[in-house]
């Protein structure tokens, strides 16, 4: 399957554009229903949404050219200018920096917002990661056909064959999906302000470290047997936990 949709006016249109462009809108739409039930104005969540969402892919982009950063100084120019190459760390970790930055120039509740944002993001991914099974990024470790799990994307060996994968990317948006629906439970009955994106951030952590084991399109990456996704999450877990007892014994941010 091309991951080509079309042309508009000369524009290439991608299947991996079209989702993660649903993708953002319904995060958008998710949060200003959540910033009304939360009594913060919609418009400013949207506004910082977009803020947050340019720095994400900037610092997508940027994490990207650390990890092939011995490729990026032989070819520059097709690291910065491609559509491809973005790592979803990297764009959390600048979003939500920017955004942190944002709300307390405006003087916003970083708590409650963060708490606004989780479940849309958590939403918005899962739509967009299925840009990546169509575009053909993020797939899995190649199986044996017979393996119950196996899927054919319509990829086939040198000799004919056809090649059966780890439906990584499903597995992930399914996960994201069943996250989503999590934190807003969680919102619910959340006992402090920044408790669901917490939340989010340790349920995503769990996910993605577990998922990186069965991911086949970046096995050059490995730091002792691990990917640099699940070195940074080793890391990040503990802060979170930490965090998440501070707020939780002080009930307040």
């Amino acid at each position: 399957m091309s991951p080509d949709l079309c042309k508009i006016f000369g524009l290439q249109i991608t299947y991996y554009g079209l989702m993660v462009a649903i993708g953002v809108y319904w995060g958008l739409m998710t949060a200003q229903r959540l910033a009304r039930n939360a009594g913060i104005d919609p418009d400013k969540v949207f506004d910082l949404g977009i803020f947050m969402i340019v720095f994400a892919i900037i610092g997508a982009r940027l994490f990207y050219i650390i990890l092939y950063f011995k490729d990026f100084l032989a070819h520059p120019a097709a690291y910065i200018f491609t559509r491809a190459g973005f790592v979803f760390l990297g764009g959390l970790a600048c979003g939500f920096s920017a955004g942190i930055i944002f709300a307390l120039i405006k003087k916003l509740p970083i708590g409650i917002l963060s708490d606004v944002y989780a479940p849309a993001l958590a939403l918005g991914h899962a739509i967009g990661r299925q840009g990546c099974l169509l575009n053909g990024c993020c797939y899995g470790k190649c199986v044996h056909a017979g393996t119950f799990f196996a899927t054919h994307f319509g990829e086939y060996a040198a000799d004919g064959t056809a090649v059966f994968r780890v439906p990584t990317q499903l597995w992930e948006s399914l996960g994201l999906f069943i996250i989503f629906i999590l934190l807003s439970l969680i919102a619910k009955k959340k006992k402090f302000n920044g408790e669901v994106f917490l939340s989010y951030v340790a349920l995503y952590s769990v996910l993605r470290f577990s998922l990186e084991f069965f991911r086949g399109d970046y096995e050059k990456l490995y730091i002792l047997g691990l990917t640099f996704s699940q070195v940074i999450i080793l890391i990040l877990l503990p802060v979170i936990f930490l965090i998440y007892h501070l707020l939780r014994k002080n009930e307040k941010i």
